[in-house]
């Protein structure tokens, strides 16, 4: 078996996503990461002023956050390995007519995209899944579509969250413990809005390995945000947040490729 498959076989493979991709369907928020994740994607998105700018989102799932890119304006291209969330997508597209196109494809040969045709690359919390070796892969992919100076936002879960692991009810992590310095998986639940489980075998790296690829492959560090939650997150299905405000849970990367 390629070494580089092994992760199709864990809990959150693309068959996974497909079976139950209702968990992923939505038009508003749904998921910790829809208020605590995306909407500072959103907002570094718009400092870029998208407007008529080629935006691929890697990893795309049922399209939440392409179908933003594409009411700011953007040309934009979603991908992603499930082809239950594309045919998602696809079906919200058919309807409204948002001039995105998607397509079923892997983070680490995006071969549907040429080289240095993109303006700004997404991916919103996708690497988490992958071996380290599938981290640089995927952002030699990343590097190659971009244009020169093209801007890649990159979200991932914290590594500090799967070792501090805070209580929440948005997510259940089902392990003992892990150790900082050792890549490793960490098998977790997420939960929707209506308590509904989604499980995943999350592969944690450290916080330099993700910096430490990136700088490696050609690309500068602008800008890292570890967010918290704020009050009108924390008012908005009150009853499953926990320790957010103390433990960090997402880390977002604005990178330029030289």
């Amino acid at each position: 078996m390629n070494k580089l498959s092994k992760s199709f076989f864990e809990k959150g493979n693309p068959q996974d996503y497909t079976k139950k991709s209702s968990f992923w369907e939505r038009e508003e928020p749904k998921i910790q990461s829809d208020f605590l994740c995306r909407p500072y994607i959103f907002n570094l998105i718009e400092k870029l002023k998208p407007k008529n700018k080629t935006i691929t989102d890697i990893g795309c799932g049922e399209g939440y956050v392409c179908r933003y890119l594409a009411s700011r304006g953007a040309k934009v291209i979603g991908i992603d390995n499930s082809e239950g969330l594309i045919n998602s997508a696809k079906k919200i597209e058919e309807k409204d007519k948002s001039g995105i196109k998607y397509f079923i494809g892997s983070a680490l040969k995006l071969e549907m995209v040429k080289s240095n045709q993109v303006d700004i690359a997404v991916s919103v919390l996708v690497f988490g899944h992958f071996m380290l070796e599938e981290v640089e892969q995927a952002i030699k992919e990343t590097s190659r579509i971009l244009k020169a100076n093209g801007k890649f936002i990159l979200a991932v879960p914290h590594p500090l969250m799967y070792i501090c692991k805070p209580k929440s009810k948005w997510i259940k992590f089902n392990y003992n413990t892990l150790n900082y310095f050792e890549d490793s998986i960490a098998n977790i639940t997420l939960y929707n809005k209506d308590k509904q489980g989604f499980d995943i075998s999350a592969r944690r790296h450290k916080f330099e390995d993700y910096l430490n690829l990136l700088i490696n492959n050609g690309f500068i560090i602008q800008q890292i945000i570890e967010p918290k939650p704020i009050k009108n997150d924390l008012d908005t299905f009150s009853e499953m947040w926990g320790e957010e405000t103390s433990i960090p849970t997402y880390l977002i990367i604005e990178a330029q490729k030289q």
